[in-house]
């Protein structure tokens, strides 16, 4: 019974982990933050999505165009 538990606990916790939830990424210049984009999906999922975001930015030569996910 005690096992059931546990493996219960477990299971709730890796759903609660793995679901999609409210991420932000914000992009940042010299000027200080000027573009936030708010991502449903995992964490995982959501830095991918941010460094896509950031690598967009970075064509332009010299760039100190970055973003990071909060």
């Amino acid at each position: 019974m005690k096992n059931i538990k546990i493996y219960l606990v477990s299971v709730a916790i890796v759903i609660v982990i793995g679901c999609k939830q409210e991420h932000t990424c914000e992009c940042y210049n010299p000027g200080g933050k000027f573009k936030t984009y708010i991502i449903k999906d995992n964490k995982n999922n959501a830095r991918t999505k941010c460094n896509e975001f950031s690598n967009e930015y970075q064509q332009v030569p010299m760039s100190e165009t970055y973003c990071e996910l909060k």
